[in-house]
């Protein structure tokens, strides 16, 4: 123990040794030599202030190609944010803004993930605005606020609220409020992302923006937290997001094609041996009819009476084939409707008052 604290020391008195001959050789003027020791200082990996301090000796010498190579040396040796802002600020002093920009720039790019950090941007955005970039503050922030967890990033969004009121157009001041609101329901989701009711309010906040990729985007998260039970009562909030997704993709985004998809996705997730909803299928069958593909949509209304047999199905079948005026069709639907529910009054009534309607006193005699 004692031989190691005596080399330890030993080091410890060796770097102040070294700095010490370093100050002597400057005071002295002999500069050329006080660098080489300093660049065999930094060959030990020495703290950041011995870096600092050779930086500081370079730029007394005026020589600032020198002090730009020892800068990206230090930065090499301690790759942090802090290493790059002290870069950044080196470079502003000179009033270099594109020198210091770049070191903003490269943090960013090099760092990655670390670099996503609230004090950091607003750093980068102070220097901006003492520049009076307003469009790159702007962009720093929407960026910032995009990339840094919302639990983390409280003083950024504070701060752009008031950018914005300072410098911002109606627009721009628009879409604060709307980022405070997609701030406000991402809590809300990372809080619980079973209930429904705030995914339907969110995608709801990116229709009326229309932004209809994010609206799609937030379905698309939404119909991937599976209700916990297959039981109905469960799925009633859930389903009720897909059929929102469906109508969004038809109306909103034009694409028939991405409803006809969702509805094919969530026909096949839910277990119909369980529960189905009437509702579902004939929403999916009327896609169809307004696309003028009465087959499909015929297909539909066949598969979820074969696979789950409703009473609404079948009558929602019923009067598309009647208001197409095929008759022949409806008699076929009803006599499978009697079959699937021959306890049932009302399809029997029904039944019989088509055939009256249509003053076939015969058929709806032998009906009743």
């Amino acid at each position: 123990f004692f031989f190691f604290f005596k080399q330890k020391t030993a080091y410890e008195m060796q770097r102040g040794l070294v700095g010490s001959e370093m100050c002597i050789r400057d005071r002295l003027g002999n500069y050329a030599n006080a660098r080489e020791i300093f660049q065999k200082w930094m060959t030990w990996k020495p703290g950041k202030n011995a870096w600092w301090a050779y930086l500081k000796f370079e730029e007394r010498m005026g020589e600032i190609s020198n002090c730009r190579r020892v800068l990206n040396e230090y930065i090499d040796a301690y790759p942090e944010l802090e290493t790059y802002v002290k870069a950044a600020k080196f470079e502003e002093k000179l009033k270099n803004r594109e020198g210091a920009r770049d070191f903003y720039e490269k943090a960013i790019k090099e760092l990655g993930e670390r670099a996503l950090d609230e004090k950091f941007f607003l750093q980068f955005i102070k220097f901006e605005r003492r520049n009076w970039e307003m469009e790159r503050v702007r962009t720093l922030y929407k960026f910032g606020l995009e990339h840094i967890p919302k639990d983390r990033a409280k003083h950024l969004y504070d701060a752009y609220i008031q950018f914005e009121k300072e410098h911002g157009s109606k627009d721009s001041i628009e879409n604060v409020i709307l980022t405070k609101r997609r701030h406000f329901y991402e809590q809300e989701i990372a809080k619980n992302a079973l209930n429904y009711d705030n995914w339907f309010d969110y995608a709801r906040l990116e229709e009326s923006a229309n932004e209809i990729q994010r609206a799609r985007e937030i379905y698309e998260r939404a119909i991937a937290n599976l209700p916990p039970i297959e039981e109905k009562l469960h799925w009633k909030r859930y389903i009720f997001l897909w059929l929102n997704y469906a109508t969004f993709e038809e109306l909103y985004a034009k694409d028939s094609e991405r409803a006809k998809k969702v509805f094919e996705k969530i026909v096949q997730l839910i277990p119909h041996e369980k529960f189905t909803f009437s509702k579902l299928w004939i929403m999916y069958a009327r896609l169809f009819i307004r696309q003028k593909e009465l087959d499909n949509a015929r297909k539909i209304f066949g598969l979820a009476i074969g696979k789950c047999p409703r009473e609404k199905v079948i009558r929602a079948y019923i009067s598309m084939e009647l208001q197409l005026g095929n008759v022949d069709r409806c008699r076929k639907i009803y006599e499978k409707y009697i079959e699937i529910f021959p306890e049932n009054a009302n399809a029997w009534i029904q039944y019989g008052q088509l055939e009256q309607s249509l003053e076939e006193i015969g058929r709806a005699r032998a009906i009743y």
